[in-house]
């Protein structure tokens, strides 16, 4: 995937941006962890859109085999892959740990430099870049294979492109879905990292200014004019002999102090750190909610091959349903793996017609042409993704769990 290995050498030029300076080190935390979610989250992605692209081409074969069929000709040729099939490793993020600006450290005087953000404000806004590039494209690339999911539906009425389009709601719709988690988390690490660079600007304008007002102050009380700027000249010779004149150094000396204490404390704080750190664990969940489109239960593309095949109905749904394993209650039933439960929703499903998205109700839903209605959310006060089912004519539906959640 072309974004993802844009990011990964974006990164990879600009590693060491943060600096080294405790600050960085704080900064570090919350974005390694970010970004090696993200890294994840594009192999996942890669992997989903691969089948999902597979299935279309699969049904768009079929459909047109079907038409060549009752034309009684041979069109020749065939419906070229949509996706590659290689998919990228997931690598280590490069680090955001290094030297950062150093060529400006060099010009800094040493009894600012210790507390002067080491940061490379320039560079860190670059990698910003980077991931609203990365956000970017992945919407771009969603865009683009909704768009050729979405031609082929609205051109053909079959069960196997009902199914197609309710699995992409499944994966795309909601903030728990990969396609909207990982943009997401790639905006909230954009929006970190710009904010960080332009921390490290205030920070470092504020020390700036304290060293001005010293320069000021060590004149007032040596009555020795300081015409160079002491942010990039070390302070000693007549200008501070004498207990005054060091007194007003050790004084600026403790200003800064505390306006690098004050930074660090701020980046754990941070609207944009939290947001991250949010983001991360969102993202890491629709990772591990999002159905492998390699494993055969529920491969992307098997729903390509389902053309012809019957609908369900009510009384088969029953039929899995009072199969399964007895939960809590006469009214559950529970799987073993969310592997597994994802199968039985596909195989209930097959011929149902997707709903509109129902507010309240964080999952999908399809309806059955006898009118039962089965719906598959993300969580459950038992925890973990839960089967609903509602009979035609009864309110109160029932439900499967994977088992031990």
């Amino acid at each position: 995937m072309r974004t993802y290995e844009a990011l990964g050498n974006g990164l990879r030029d600009l590693s060491g941006a943060a600096g080294d300076d405790e600050p960085a080190q704080k900064f570090a935390g919350s974005y390694a962890l970010a970004v090696r979610t993200i890294f994840g989250g594009f192999v996942r992605l890669h992997e989903l859109l691969g089948g999902i692209a597979r299935g279309i081409a699969q049904s768009a074969q079929n459909h047109w085999r079907a038409d060549a069929d009752a034309a009684g000709v041979d069109l020749g040729g065939g419906f070229p892959p949509l996706w590659p099939d290689k998919c990228p490793a997931a690598a280590e993020p490069p680090p955001i740990l290094g030297d950062g600006d150093s060529n400006l450290l060099a010009t800094i005087s040493g009894w600012v430099n210790p507390y002067y953000p080491n940061g490379d404000v320039a560079r860190m806004h670059d990698i910003a870049g980077a991931f609203a590039a990365a956000r970017d494209g992945i919407s771009a690339i969603a865009d683009d294979l909704h768009a050729k999911l979405r031609s082929l539906v609205g051109n053909n009425v079959a069960e196997d492109l009902d199914a197609l389009e309710a699995f992409w709601r499944h994966v795309a719709v909601g903030e728990a879905a990969l396609l909207e988690a990982l943009p997401a988390a790639c905006d909230t690490v954009a929006n970190n990292c710009a904010e960080y660079a332009s921390a490290i600007e205030r920070t470092r304008n504020t020390i700036g200014d304290i060293v001005e007002e010293t320069s000021a102050e060590l004149a007032a009380v040596t009555g020795v004019a300081i015409v160079v700027s002491l942010l990039a000249t070390p302070v000693g010779g007549g200008a501070v002999e004498g207990g005054v004149g060091a007194a007003v150094v050790d004084a600026a000396g403790a200003r800064m102090a505390a306006v690098a204490s004050d930074f660090v404390i701020a980046i754990g704080g941070a609207v944009t750190t939290v947001a991250a750190v949010e983001a991360s664990a969102t993202l890491a969940m629709a990772i591990n909610n999002t159905p492998d489109p390699n494993v055969t239960e529920h491969e992307a593309t098997q729903v390509g091959d389902q053309v012809g095949a019957p609908p369900m109905d009510t009384q088969r749904v029953r039929d899995i349903y009072n199969q399964l394993p007895r939960g809590k209650n006469k009214k559950v039933r529970t799987v073993g793996s969310d592997a597994e439960l994802q199968s039985v929703f596909d195989q209930m499903t097959v011929g149902g017609k997707p709903l509109p998205p129902e507010p309240g109700y964080k999952g999908i839903k399809t309806e059955l042409p006898d009118g039962t209605t089965i719906g598959l959310r993300d969580g459950s006060l038992s925890g973990g993704r839960t089967i609903d089912i509602w009979w035609p004519g009864e309110s109160r539906g029932v439900k499967i769990h994977i088992a031990g959640e």
